[in-house]
């Protein structure tokens, strides 16, 4: 099988940013020990019993599973495509937290799809955006154009001048917009 590097990115506001990094990064290091229990039991005969098992070792997990509407019962390809795989030890070289940003990229099977990880991260941990792409579909230069007309920049200066983070460092286009908004008159 075929492998491709894969890149998301989501974007947590201010107030829930404390504290939601250990979580997700938590999240992330349950997926990869559920892909290994799914790759060592996915043609086990009883998936109900797969399934209670799976769930009850990797209960975020399985909320995420629950989250995309599959259809049940879970076999070897119904989890194909939406569980991400690798090494709790490499987590660190492949995570980068940077104020309110997470940024995840790896090696990944190719056509995985990261819209239901996406989705969970804003529904459980209240992500305002998260983008990612792989380089098997998208020229990276694309992600250079991922600042203009972004409506999370929109989002955090719609609030009032005293709702504003005083530090800065987040990113330098939104740095450079707060800034100029906290000096206006």
């Amino acid at each position: 099988m075929s492998e491709a590097h894969y890149y998301l990115r989501a974007i947590f506001p201010f107030e829930v940013v404390k504290g939601v990094d250990a979580k997700v990064v938590y999240f992330f290091k349950e997926m990869f020990a559920t892909d290994k229990f799914w790759d060592k039991n996915k043609n086990r005969a009883d998936k109900e019993e797969f399934w209670i098992e799976l769930s009850t070792n990797f209960p975020t997990v399985a909320k995420y599973i629950n989250s995309l509407n599959l259809p049940k019962p879970y076999n070897s390809n119904t989890l194909f495509g939406y569980l991400i795989w690798g090494h709790e030890d490499s987590l660190d070289d492949n995570i980068l937290i940077h104020g309110s940003t997470f940024k995840w990229s790896c090696d990944q099977s190719s056509f995985l799809n990261l819209d239901g990880i996406a989705n969970f991260l804003k529904s459980e941990y209240g992500a305002i955006d998260v983008r990612w792409t792989t380089d098997e579909l998208t020229d990276h230069f694309e992600l250079l154009e991922m600042e203009s007309g972004n409506e999370v920049i929109e989002a955090i200066l719609s609030k009032p001048k005293e709702d504003l983070p005083t530090f800065l460092n987040i990113h330098p286009l939104l740095d450079a917009k707060i800034a100029e908004k906290l000096t206006e008159d």
